[in-house]
């Protein structure tokens, strides 16, 4: 493996930049420090001992049926809207609004309310965009950060913490779930971080819990739309691709291999499906931020060239997967064959450079059908967007 690859993917020896800590969040005027952020190597293997069991992929496909009444609701909206396929539909802004319904019922057994009312809620996507784009710019001065957003003084003078609606929405629902006001929840990732929350091997506190969904919220809502909108801005591309795709799906239900609504345990058996989303999110990754480590004591030689201890190195999603040498002359292409196409070695070789995460929800999008005279899911989005 190319040891700069290794540095950015490993934690247990070597430390995160000032870039991550300017993600972080106020709560009661502190930072919240998260699994992403936090530079403290003990701190960071609590949070991970105490969250490991929310994020495992049994307990995110146990929450399929919560999740189900969110893609219900997104794809009546997108019909009414599309007039079954017939007027064209802003896609983007939807499939955001997607993400955040999805993901409110996941973490809290609760939305935000973006699709029912068709709109930004509170400024939430405002917010995050603006905020984005100070973390886009300020995270290459880091020492910037502590004369603008992370300046005390200007803390006190600004509303940050108020102002952070995402994170008030997930105090609000912790609150009222702590306080017995939420009788109908189901076992979503909340409850499970306050059933670890009681354990005193791997204890989790509130802000600690605060924090997690949070981040929950606002990096999964922005990577899920946009592995959404990827994906089917590729197969809206390549015809070839979309019909061999329709034609998968097609036979899986017409053979029971589906039901109705489809489960991920059933997708996630559709090799050309697979096949599909990890292309589109290779294609197009989530991040764009270059993953920053420091050059650990001793120092790395890297290509051939020795880098010194202390040196911030890193890598970028979207050049790591337009390598050519690990994926091909095409490697800037979209084309789902070469995962199906490639010898075990070289299959091995682009799983392990892949560097984004593949989330359950985006399988099931691209596969809900409606009943009766309604067209397909994929069917709708080629209408609007091909």
């Amino acid at each position: 493996m190319n040891p700069l690859f290794s540095l950015v993917s490993d934690r247990s020896h070597v430390l995160q930049t000032a870039f991550y800590p300017i993600f972080e969040a106020l709560y009661k005027g502190k930072p919240l420090e998260t699994l992403f952020t936090t530079m403290n190597e003990q701190y960071h293997s609590q949070l991970k001992r105490g969250s490991a069991n929310a994020y495992a992929l049994t307990s995110l496909v146990d929450l399929e049926s919560q999740v189900q009444p969110t893609i219900d609701l997104f794809m009546d909206k997108l019909a009414e809207l599309g007039e079954n396929g017939k007027k064209p539909v802003d896609i983007a802004t939807w499939a955001l609004y997607f993400a955040f319904d999805g993901l409110g019922q996941i973490n809290f057994s609760e939305d935000f309310g973006f699709l029912r009312s068709g709109s930004d809620v509170d400024n939430n996507i405002r917010t995050i965009d603006g905020l984005l784009a100070y973390l886009s710019i300020i995270g290459q001065a880091p020492w910037m950060h502590k004369l603008l957003l992370g300046n005390p003084l200007l803390q006190n003078i600004l509303p940050l913490e108020s102002s952070n609606q995402v994170q008030q929405f997930a105090i609000r629902i912790i609150e009222k779930r702590l306080n017995g006001k939420q009788p109908n929840a189901g076992r979503d990732i909340l409850a499970r971080f306050l059933e670890v929350s009681e354990k005193e091997d791997a204890k989790l506190n509130l802000e600690q819990i605060i924090a997690l969904t949070t981040v929950n919220l606002i990096a999964g809502s922005d990577s899920t739309a946009l592995g959404i909108r990827a994906i089917l801005y590729y197969l809206c591309r390549n015809r070839d691709a979309y019909l061999k795709l329709q034609r998968e799906i097609d036979e899986a239900f017409e053979s029971g291999t589906l039901a109705d609504p489809p489960q991920y345990a059933q997708a996630s058996k559709l090799k050309y499906l697979d096949a599909v989303l990890v292309e589109g999110l290779r294609v197009h990754p989530a991040t764009g931020f270059v993953l920053e480590r420091t050059v650990p004591s001793g120092g790395a030689t890297i290509s051939g060239k020795f880098i010194p201890e202390g040196t911030i190195v890193g890598i970028n999603s979207w050049v790591m997967h337009a390598n050519k040498s690990v994926y091909g002359k095409d490697a800037e292409s979209f084309r789902p064959e070469r995962w199906l196409e490639a010898d075990e070695q070289q299959l091995r070789n682009m799983k392990r450079y892949n560097m984004t995460v593949r989330l359950p929800s985006i399988s099931i999008i691209l596969i809900n059908r409606r009943k009766g005279d309604m067209p397909d899911f994929e069917l709708i989005f080629i209408n609007l967007l091909g």
